[in-house]
Protein backbone atom coordinates (compact mmCIF):
# COMPACT_ATOMS: atom_id res chain seq x y z
CA UNK A 1 0.00 0.00 0.00
CA UNK A 2 0.99 3.73 -0.91
CA UNK A 3 1.93 5.77 1.89
CA UNK A 4 -1.02 8.46 2.06
CA UNK A 5 0.22 10.24 4.93
CA UNK A 6 0.64 13.46 3.04
CA UNK A 7 -3.72 13.75 3.40
CA UNK A 8 -3.56 15.99 6.26
CA UNK A 9 -7.17 15.01 7.54
CA UNK A 10 -7.15 11.54 9.31
CA UNK A 11 -10.52 10.72 8.22
CA UNK A 12 -10.10 11.91 4.50
CA UNK A 13 -7.04 9.31 4.67
CA UNK A 14 -8.80 6.90 6.39
CA UNK A 15 -11.36 6.45 4.02
CA UNK A 16 -9.75 6.69 0.90
CA UNK A 17 -7.11 4.04 2.40
CA UNK A 18 -10.07 2.02 3.21
CA UNK A 19 -11.82 2.36 -0.55
CA UNK A 20 -8.99 1.37 -2.01
CA UNK A 21 -8.78 -1.72 -0.25
CA UNK A 22 -12.34 -2.62 -1.00
CA UNK A 23 -11.59 -2.33 -4.72
CA UNK A 24 -8.82 -4.50 -4.43
CA UNK A 25 -11.04 -6.88 -2.62
CA UNK A 26 -13.90 -6.77 -4.81
CA UNK A 27 -13.56 -8.90 -8.19
CA UNK A 28 -13.42 -7.08 -11.45
CA UNK A 29 -13.10 -3.75 -9.32
CA UNK A 30 -10.59 -2.31 -10.60
CA UNK A 31 -10.92 -2.95 -14.16
CA UNK A 32 -14.70 -1.57 -14.08
CA UNK A 33 -13.44 1.48 -12.41
CA UNK A 34 -10.64 2.31 -14.75
CA UNK A 35 -13.30 2.86 -17.56
CA UNK A 36 -16.28 4.13 -15.17
CA UNK A 37 -18.33 7.16 -15.64
CA UNK A 38 -19.78 7.96 -12.78
CA UNK A 39 -22.45 11.09 -14.79
CA UNK A 40 -23.86 8.34 -16.93
CA UNK A 41 -24.61 5.97 -13.74
CA UNK A 42 -25.66 8.60 -11.12
CA UNK A 43 -22.84 9.24 -9.44
CA UNK A 44 -21.73 6.72 -7.24
CA UNK A 45 -23.31 8.10 -4.41
CA UNK A 46 -26.83 6.86 -6.02
CA UNK A 47 -25.56 3.72 -7.78
CA UNK A 48 -26.79 0.43 -8.30
CA UNK A 49 -24.30 -1.17 -10.18
CA UNK A 50 -23.51 -4.79 -8.58
CA UNK A 51 -19.86 -3.91 -8.38
CA UNK A 52 -20.14 -0.40 -6.73
CA UNK A 53 -22.58 -2.35 -4.14
CA UNK A 54 -20.36 -4.77 -3.27
CA UNK A 55 -17.10 -2.30 -2.84
CA UNK A 56 -19.28 -0.66 -0.61
CA UNK A 57 -20.24 -3.74 1.53
CA UNK A 58 -16.19 -4.08 1.46
CA UNK A 59 -16.15 -0.90 3.06
CA UNK A 60 -16.78 1.20 6.40
CA UNK A 61 -20.21 1.96 7.57
CA UNK A 62 -19.23 5.32 8.64
CA UNK A 63 -20.32 7.19 5.57
CA UNK A 64 -23.34 9.64 4.38
CA UNK A 65 -23.76 9.41 0.91
CA UNK A 66 -21.74 12.59 -0.07
CA UNK A 67 -18.37 11.00 1.83
CA UNK A 68 -18.80 7.52 -0.13
CA UNK A 69 -19.00 9.51 -3.22
CA UNK A 70 -15.79 11.63 -3.01
CA UNK A 71 -14.15 8.80 -1.43
CA UNK A 72 -15.21 7.07 -4.85
CA UNK A 73 -13.98 10.11 -6.94
CA UNK A 74 -10.77 10.22 -5.02
CA UNK A 75 -9.93 6.61 -5.54
CA UNK A 76 -10.93 6.43 -9.14
CA UNK A 77 -8.88 9.79 -9.77
CA UNK A 78 -5.85 6.90 -7.90
CA UNK A 79 -6.96 4.40 -10.08
CA UNK A 80 -7.10 6.15 -13.68
CA UNK A 81 -4.25 8.70 -13.09
CA UNK A 82 -2.34 6.90 -10.68
CA UNK A 83 -0.82 7.69 -7.14
CA UNK A 84 1.97 10.19 -7.92
CA UNK A 85 -0.91 12.26 -10.15
CA UNK A 86 -3.10 12.06 -6.94
CA UNK A 87 -0.31 12.95 -4.80
CA UNK A 88 0.27 16.17 -7.11
CA UNK A 89 -3.68 17.25 -6.96
CA UNK A 90 -3.65 16.88 -3.32
CA UNK A 91 -0.75 19.26 -3.08
CA UNK A 92 -2.34 21.90 -4.85
CA UNK A 93 -5.90 21.20 -3.45
CA UNK A 94 -5.22 20.40 0.53
CA UNK A 95 -4.04 24.24 1.23
CA UNK A 96 -7.04 25.56 -0.13
CA UNK A 97 -9.67 22.91 1.25
CA UNK A 98 -11.30 22.40 -1.82
CA UNK A 99 -12.24 18.73 -2.25
CA UNK A 100 -14.46 18.52 -5.04
CA UNK A 101 -12.75 16.87 -7.98
CA UNK A 102 -14.28 15.54 -11.00
CA UNK A 103 -13.44 13.27 -13.52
Amino acid sequence: MQDYSFIKDKLTRYYIIDALAAIHNTNGATEFLKSSNPQSDNGYMYSDHPIINEISSHMDKGHSGASFGITMRYAVYIIQFGYDKFKELMDKIEPTKEIIITI
